[in-house]
């Protein structure tokens, strides 16, 4: 990762508003639950190679709100400019024929709770009405809250009811709160300008608990999302490739950089890749998916000695078979994911464990790419820094921190790779066998300044109000240009850090300010600081990698526990769009009113 050099009655359905950015959306914001514990593979202590750090920028002294702005049609193409245009990238050559190819996506089949029998048997009938779109949806989750009479009537387990639409078409629900009478109904169409209508036939004394169903009534990952460019339920449970629910490229087994079905080198025996955890669900904590789930197994497990890896470690990653389209989104980019940690990120004594991210090549591909000698120093240094990545980091044995990381173009400068980190490390049992969302946003095309946001947990923060670079108090100094082939460093600075107080060998040839936001323990340390540049994400010929960091070509420093429910999106969405997909649901910006009458 870093080299460090020194979420009847009327109510509203919770469909939130689209649209520009307040300053007050960049505060932290609560939103539900956080998850609940699983087991996975139990590991043994060992030691593996230390990594540490280093981060991103150049002098911003407006760290006023940025503003979100929309792009559809995010730019391509870069290098340094000193090196020409980079080549075009058409990816990584794609795993072979020898691959089964994905099957095209096809819709979930739902079965009829009481197939032939609209009203399931149940006595009453009441209707359901929604208003307020202003826009065409289909499949949309809407929040709906029972009238008394209603509520009374389905029963202390709120199982005598079933929704229908006017052709009679089972519309699932599910109950989020019984007691309140919350309900979540996916509504098949809802029209621009125009009420939906709906038959809900309730009461008696026979259950219906099938039409009760959390599986039918929400989404794994974002279905309808615009832009998105490949989202991932890793429901296959068995095999050695994962298809998308949304996009066209698939992801390949790897143990390090040995195809999983190729015969092991490091290992002895291949690792299990599946598991049937599933993250809770926000909206009802004693709810998840459960019909034909699977998720991404990434235990720890011994390694041959001849393969120079200390034992146990972790070897399992996923590769996409393409770098496009993820490389598209340069501009404007968003990615979530659902992890379930068994173990601190310093575990292995290595500091980072990897959730998910877009890989950095070996030497020969990055000098091809950047146009670039393989002995420039800009080259050499750069293997580390991914374009994006999703990661924990931990330096002591129990303090683990989120970091997301993006590198700018042209991506040669430890100044343009930027990590973005929380603040407050979670330890022991809020962390571990726990399951946790991890998203980020990085908005280029903001005012004043690039939009950084992460998400993690329930918890919502925007960089710098929130967020550090990491090292935390870290200072930039960089390259001089009176020396050749001098690097550009974030480390202590002549002459303020030197621990004599100035006296001795300068560790940097200039006075150097701190990283953004400039504080250091908590103190305001500067009125002028350095922040990431203002440009847009580079991608060398890479894949996305699931479950391990892939720095200079080799995949290491991977995550140990279990993974699901990734999705890759092409834009920057907003906060209330990030809540939506957390709580597996479609987003909607309209503000609808559901109304059921008995």
């Amino acid at each position: 990762m870093w080299l460090l050099a020194l979420g009847g009655a009327a109510a509203l359905t919770g469909c939130p508003t689209r649209g520009m950015m307040t300053p007050d959306e960049d505060a932290q914001v609560p939103s539900g639950d956080e998850g609940t514990t699983d087991d996975v593979a139990t590991p043994t202590d060992a030691e593996g190679p230390e990594d540490t750090g280093a981060t991103a920028d150049v002098p911003v002294n407006d760290l006023g709100p940025a503003t979100d702005t929309p792009v559809t049609n995010p730019d391509t193409g870069g290098g340094p400019d000193d090196a020409g245009p980079a080549p075009t990238d058409a990816g990584p050559v794609d795993s072979g024929p020898t691959r089964p190819a994905c099957p095209p996506v096809t819709a979930p089949t739902r079965t009829d709770p009481c197939p032939g029998n609209p009203g399931c048997g149940l006595p009453s009938r009441g209707v359901l009405t929604v208003t307020g779109a202003t826009a065409a949806y289909t499949e949309l989750q809407v929040r709906v809250v029972l009238p008394a009479a209603v509520r009374a009537a389905i029963g202390p387990s709120c199982d005598r009811m079933v929704v229908r639409t006017a052709a009679g078409a089972w519309a699932p629900h599910f109950v989020t709160d019984c007691a309140m009478g919350v309900v979540w109904v996916r509504v098949p169409s809802l029209v621009s300008g125009a009420s939906a209508t709906l038959s809900v036939h309730y009461g008696g004394s026979a259950a219906v608990a099938a039409a009760n169903s959390y599986d039918d009534t929400f989404d794994r990952v974002p279905m309808r999302a615009a832009n998105t460019l490949g989202a991932y339920s890793f429901d296959e449970g068995s095999g050695s490739r994962t298809c998308p629910s949304v996009g066209a490229v698939p992801f390949d087994a790897y143990i390090l950089q040995t195809p999983y079905d190729a015969p092991p080198v490091d290992v002895a025996t291949r690792p299990s890749l599946w598991s049937d955890a599933a993250p809770p669900s926000l909206l009802n904590p004693a709810a998840r998916f459960t019909r034909s789930q699977h998720s991404l197994n990434f235990p720890s497990v011994p390694v041959l000695p001849a393969s120079g890896l200390s034992s146990p470690n972790r070897v399992i990653n996923w590769q996409s078979a393409s770098s496009a389209p993820f490389n598209t989104a340069r501009a404007q980019l968003s990615v979530g994911v659902w992890v379930n940690p068994e173990t601190p990120s310093n575990h292995f004594n290595d500091n980072f464990q990897t959730v998910v991210c877009f890989g950095m090549p070996n030497l020969t591909a990055r000098a091809a790419h950047w146009r670039l000698p393989e002995s420039d120093p800009r080259i050499i240094n750069n293997a580390i820094f991914n374009p994006w990545a999703i990661f924990f980091r931990g330096d002591g044995d129990d303090d683990t921190l989120y970091q997301g990381n993006s590198c700018v173009e042209p991506c040669t400068d430890v100044m343009q790779y930027a990590h973005i980190t929380t603040t407050q490390p979670l330890a022991g049992a809020a962390f571990a066998r726990r399951w946790h969302f991890l998203a980020f946003t990085i908005d280029t095309t903001a005012t004043p300044r690039t939009v950084r946001r992460s998400y993690y947990d329930g918890e919502t923060y925007s960089y710098p109000q929130q967020l550090d670079l990491f090292p935390p108090g870290g200072r930039y100094c960089p390259a001089n240009p009176a020396v050749p082939g001098s690097q550009p460093l974030v480390a202590p600075c002549y002459p303020d850090d030197l621990p004599d107080g100035g006296a001795g060998t300068p560790t940097c040839w200039q006075s150097c300010p701190y990283l953004c936001p400039g504080t250091v323990d908590g103190m305001h340390a500067a009125d002028t600081c350095v922040a990431p540049p203002e440009a847009v994400i580079e991608y060398p010929p890479a894949p996305v990698v699931i479950g391990a960091d892939l720095n200079d070509g080799e995949a290491q420093l991977g995550i140990h526990g279990v993974v699901d429910d990734l999705f890759i999106i092409g834009r920057a969405i907003s906060p209330a769009e990030m809540t939506a997909y957390r709580e597996r649901r479609q987003y909607c910006p309209d503000t609808l009113t559901a109304t059921v009458t008995p």
